[in-house]
């Protein structure tokens, strides 16, 4: 067994409630460019609260989560609500408008049965020594780069009271910049992170952060020009990397709850899924899909299984981010435009599409007098 590293990637804040909160990071283990020892390998995140409200904890149980091969050894802890993952620390519901100091770090074993995909998080975490060996190490600043290591956070309120007034940001479209321009893609990270660690009654710090597409290019030019154009997983992998290891945006995404949707660059320029049904880009998407996967939907919120649209609330108002890229149908016939949808076909009676079920919240929050402000 090796000892504690910090995280490759992350942490990063993903979905909050007022009493829970998904911290996502990804693995950093040297060896994984080894492929006769990484199979070999599993990694797994170890997470401990280690302030609460400005002051320290010294006695916050400790605990270990899986990180997944297939999603690229990345993984989410679900702090304040997740069961069943080491009996013997007991979990506890987060405070409501709260704020959290997490540390998380990875740690690497070698596994006897590196192929069995099916073994429970219990049988394996069974093997492994009581997490609060680890306690001293995570809760020495000097062990553990902070910056790499700490995440941060404030719950959100009560969500049975309906706030009066909140901020939060919402952006998109992080373009990554060409040549001498790619310093200037991080930049506008920065003056965010510093309103959210440095608030002020003319600018409060936001509650949450909305990105709502494009926070990777996979076609940094145009996807007829195969400069600069992903199309293998490590590609993708890159791109992820490289925008959500940049300095000012690794701030960000440490020090308060991000929330994000893709849009057409996370797969390609305009994208509709008809290129999908006709065969001819089936692997490019099979591939954006799976880097998307590990690197932005394991941290949002999962309202409908493995969809990508979801719900989430803060402050007693609902918010309905909606999928308009795998769900978009253009029909490319010139003599008809029936076909032609932007949040899914017509269920016909099965499960219900996006639009159905957008309907229903709204219809909910009208009746809950909630208005609805944004559909996203």
């Amino acid at each position: 067994m090796s000892s504690l590293r910090i995280p490759g990637l992350g942490p990063i804040v993903g979905h909050t409630a007022d009493d829970c909160c998904r911290i996502w990071i990804r693995a950093g283990d040297p060896e994984d460019n080894k492929t006769e020892l990484s199979s070999s390998r599993r990694t797994l995140g170890i997470i401990t609260i280690i302030a609460l409200d400005g002051k320290s904890v010294k006695d916050s149980p400790i605990y270990y989560f899986r990180l997944h091969r297939e999603y690229d050894r990345t993984g989410t802890f679900l702090l304040g609500k997740e069961s069943g993952i080491d009996s013997k620390a007991s979990v506890q519901p987060l405070l409501a408008d709260t704020k959290y100091s997490v540390r998380v770090a990875t740690l690497t074993i070698d596994d006897p049965f590196p192929d069995d995909d099916m073994i429970q998080d219990q049988e394996l975490f069974d093997r492994l020594p009581d997490a609060n060996v680890w306690r001293d190490v995570l809760l020495d600043d000097g062990q553990l780069d902070g910056n790499r290591s700490i995440a941060e956070f404030r719950t959100f309120p009560d969500a049975k009271k309906l706030l009066d007034k909140y901020s939060f940001i919402l952006g998109s479209c992080r373009f990554p910049g060409i040549l001498w321009r790619t310093k200037h893609a991080d930049r506008i990270f920065g003056p965010i992170a510093g309103q959210v660690s440095k608030p002020s009654k003319k600018e409060p710090a936001p509650r949450f952060v909305l990105m709502v597409g494009d926070q990777i290019y996979a076609d940094k030019l145009n996807r007829y020009i195969p400069v600069g154009r992903a199309d293998t997983f490590e590609e993708f992998q890159e791109r992820y990397l490289t925008a959500f290891g940049s300095r000012n945006m690794r701030e960000l995404l440490r020090t308060v709850p991000n929330y994000m949707i893709l849009d057409d660059h996370e797969i390609e320029d305009n994208w509709t899924q008809d290129r999908f049904a006709n065969g001819s880009k089936r692997q490019l998407f099979v591939l954006a899909m799976n880097a998307y996967m590990s690197y932005q939907w394991c941290h949002s919120p999962r309202t409908f299984g493995t969809r990508l649209y979801y719900t989430f609330e803060c402050g007693g108002y609902p918010y309905f981010v909606l999928d308009t890229r795998t769900q978009r149908y253009l029909n490319t016939e010139q003599d008809t435009l029936k076909d032609n949808h932007m949040l899914g076909r017509p269920s016909l009676g099965q499960e219900p599409n996006q639009l159905s079920r957008l309907l229903d919240e709204a219809a909910i929050a009208e009746k809950n007098s909630a208005s609805l402000k944004f559909k996203v």
